[in-house]
Parts: structure tokens; sequence; C-alpha cells
């Protein structure tokens, strides 16, 4: 009787070894699922050098705008839409992409907006640069605002908005001295007044028979390329304007300036070495 108790109790060898290998089994998948995980973890919380390069030029830029302008950095970073915080916003991320170091994407990742947001307010700030700069020109000439608007307007451009992109005016007061201007009232002395580099543009526009407005917008076919590339050469060689400059007056980033003027270095090489031969 005894011996059939202790005969029943016992498993059979191989069912032991089964059970004992499927529990073996599952203790190193179990291991390897922790290590994998926390490999992947360390993994994530570790930033890359380029991410600490962006943070650090982020940072210094940030500090810059902010006691240029005034503005709290906490106001500038804020998603508000007060003037002034705007504004300084606007003028961050141009600076940002001054750098060669940030790109409209990453601004856009940072901030949770989309391209064409952050592509808006830089070429607010790049604007705004241009009409601060009018305006130091006409202080530095004597020439009055209404002076400006009615020079601009009998050079050919009619449009009071275009006019106002031009010199910073209102489009109210564009249309003001306009009016005045064809009432044959007016006092107003025009006074024509171009930058060199708009002189340029205007120089390679005639030759080419490309509208100008063509080569100052978005456009990429071939022949506007090569007109625009063309221009900023010049404005680079004749003029020693700063490539972050040249992309300011045509909003583009400081890499597609250099590489388009490269481009129309290389172009003008091999038209005089062809003149050569």
């Amino acid at each position: 009787m005894e011996q059939v108790e202790r005969s029943s109790a016992l498993v059979p060898t191989s069912e032991l070894m089964r059970q004992r290998q499927s529990v073996r089994s599952a203790r190193e998948r179990l291991g390897m699922g922790v290590r994998v995980t926390a490999r992947r973890v360390e993994s994530d919380d570790a930033p890359s050098q380029d991410e600490i390069r962006r943070e650090a030029v982020f940072a210094s830029v940030l500090g810059s705008v902010s006691v240029e302008t005034g503005i709290d950095k906490q106001d500038i970073t804020n998603p508000g839409r007060r003037k002034q915080p705007l504004r300084a916003r606007d003028l961050y991320w141009l600076r940002l992409i001054g750098t060669g170091n940030i790109t409209k994407a990453d601004i856009g990742r940072r901030f949770g907006l989309k391209r064409q947001t952050i592509y808006e307010g830089v070429a607010r700030a790049q604007l705004a640069q241009v009409h601060a700069e009018r305006a130091a020109d006409r202080a530095l000439a004597g020439i009055s605002v209404a002076q400006d608007v009615a020079g601009v307007y009998v050079s050919g451009i009619t449009s009071p908005v275009e006019i106002a992109r031009e010199t910073g005016a209102g489009p109210t007061y564009v249309r003001q001295v306009i009016s005045e201007l064809k009432s044959g009232r007016s006092d107003i002395r025009p006074i024509v007044s171009r930058p060199a580099w708009k002189i340029i543009v205007d120089s390679e526009c005639a030759a080419s028979g490309i509208d100008r407005r063509r080569v100052m917008g978005r456009e990429r076919c071939h022949e506007v390329n090569v007109v625009r590339q063309s221009i900023w050469l010049r404005m680079r060689e004749e003029l020693g304007m700063l490539t972050t400059e040249i992309g300011r007056h045509f909003g583009r980033d400081h890499s597609t300036i250099c590489n388009g003027i490269d481009k129309a270095r290389r172009r003008r090489a091999t038209r005089l070495g062809n003149d050569k031969d």
C-alpha cells in the first residue's frame, strides 16, 4: 500500500525536465526584456551632441533678443498675440535661422507650430528690419516720409500696398500722399532714393527681361534662379554684403545664399573659359 502511494506521487522525469526548461526560458525572456527596456530608456534620456548644441543656440539667442528688445524671455516664448512680444518672437526666430544651425522645422517642433507660421513670422521680422534701415537712411539724408513715398510713386510703383511695403509707411498715409500728388495741390518734392542693392536688382532684371517680382518672390524655375543668384553674387562682391543680410532681403537662409553664390561663380568661370576658347 505504501509503495503504491509513493509511485503515484512520482512525476515522470521527462515532464519535470519540460517544466524546468519552460521556467528557465520565461526567466530569461523576462530578464532580457528588462535589460532591453533599461537600455532604451537610457538611450532616450541621454541627449545627443547636436541636441545640446541646438539648446545652447536657442538659449543664447533668446537672451540676446530679450536684452535688445526689453521683453521678458517668458513673454517671447509664450504663444500670446500681444504686439511687442510678437515682434520680439519674430525677431527671435529670424536670429535663430540666421545662425545657420537652426531650421524652421526645428523652431516649429520646439514651439508646436506649423512651418508656415514660422515662415510668416520670419518674413515679418525681415520686413521690419528693412523698414528700420529705410527710416535710418531717410534720417541721414534729411528726407521726409512723404518725400520718400512720392519718390517711389513717381519711379513707377503705383500700388499703395507695394509703396507701403517699400517705405514702411501706412497704406492710408500712402493713399493720402498719392491723392495730393494727383490733384496737383501738393508741395511735396518727390525724391527717388533706392538702395544700391535694389539698383543691382533692377539692372539684372532689365538685362534678363525677367520681372522683378518673380526674382524677389519664391519662384524656383531655372531662368529665375540664374538671375537671382547673379544678383546675390554682385551684392556680395560689389557691395560687400554679408550672406545673412542678402538672405534677409530675399527671405532665404544663410546656406541657400552661399549655395547660390557658389553656383553663380561657377557659371561665370565657365562663361569666361568659353570666351577664351
